[in-house]
């Protein structure tokens, strides 16, 4: 059984695994690879937790395994993170974090949040009911979006 808990410094590394991992895949499947290296050398266990230390991070576990996590800055209304790792993708991982994103969001008294998604993350956020506002082509690489929650 899934539980979502939020992160401590402590799940730090495995966090930044998760996150390489996912990232990875991405980057290989939509963009060939394309800046992978450049995004890797932004991102270290010690990013994951100062951003723990900041903003409301969650986890998604099963059996101790970690699955995903999600991050929101809700000083600015703002989806940072939701990843998954990717032998767990498309098992409703994403969508039951970015719930859980919105339900701290809104009792934090937030009533619109707005995030970044490259490649396939932006169909993703699309079927969440997330919108652009900017007209997205038929493959978009990247997009603003936000979606209100109140």
């Amino acid at each position: 059984m899934i539980s979502i808990r939020r992160a401590t410094v402590a799940d730090a590394a495995r966090m930044h695994a998760v996150h390489v991992a996912s990232s990875t895949a991405v980057y290989q499947q939509s963009f060939g690879g394309k800046g992978l290296e450049q995004w890797l050398a932004t991102r270290s266990a010690a990013v994951c937790a100062e951003e723990i230390s900041k903003w409301a991070v969650i986890l998604a576990e099963e059996d101790e395994v970690l699955l995903g996590f999600a991050a929101l800055d809700t000083a600015k209304a703002n989806i940072d993170a939701v990843y998954v790792a990717p032998e767990c993708w498309r098992q409703g991982i994403g969508r039951q974090l970015l719930i859980r994103l919105e339900e701290i969001a809104l009792a934090a008294g937030l009533s619109r949040l707005s995030l970044q998604a490259a490649g396939p993350a932006i169909r993703f956020y699309l079927r969440q009911g997330y919108i652009s506002p900017e007209e997205l082509g038929p493959n978009p690489s990247w997009a603003e979006m936000e979606k209100s929650i109140g």
